[in-house]
């Protein structure tokens, strides 16, 4: 039987990759899901408005690689059109882009128990840039951390 959404924000409690409710049921597919990721939509309307210069806080993995998806694809594009036309576009995207990457990174480290100091291992050459990325892709620290609530907590708004 599918519950419906409201059932998220009331009685759930969490155990690694299951969720259950309070009732020992265990959460459906599409609510775990709901629960736990973010749309490319909504990563991006986070990063670019609300939080777009929030160094605090914590952001899910989905929220992380949907904007680094945005953030390339836009370089890309950008590269193309600048290649086309024979004027450098990219420093347009990095004036308004590098500061929602840099704290979307942050926060990132910030929801696996890491400071956002830890970003300055991927200046390390060859080694750093790979444990960097092994750390973006780590699992949340389950509970709240010193950075604060559990984002895949029932009732945690996704956006």
């Amino acid at each position: 039987m599918l519950r419906q959404p409201a059932h998220l924000t009331v009685g759930t409690v969490q155990y690694g990759w299951s969720t259950f409710h309070s009732d020992g049921v265990p959460l459906s597919f599409c609510e775990r899901i709901a629960v736990t990721s973010m749309s490319f939509a909504a990563a991006a309307r986070v990063c670019l408005t609300a939080k777009y210069a929030t160094l605090s806080g914590r952001a899910r993995r989905s929220e992380y690689w949907w904007f680094s998806l945005l953030y390339v694809s836009a370089a890309v594009v950008l590269v193309g059109i600048s290649f086309a036309i024979k004027v450098p576009l990219l420093n347009v995207l990095l004036l308004s882009l590098i500061v929602p990457m840099l704290t979307v990174s942050v926060r990132r480290l910030h929801d696996t128990g890491k400071s956002g100091w830890r970003m300055l291992i991927a200046l390390i050459p060859v080694v750093g840039p790979v444990v960097y990325l092994v750390g973006m892709m780590a699992d949340s620290a389950p509970g709240a951390n010193q950075y604060g609530p559990f984002p895949k907590a029932a009732g945690y708004p996704v956006d």
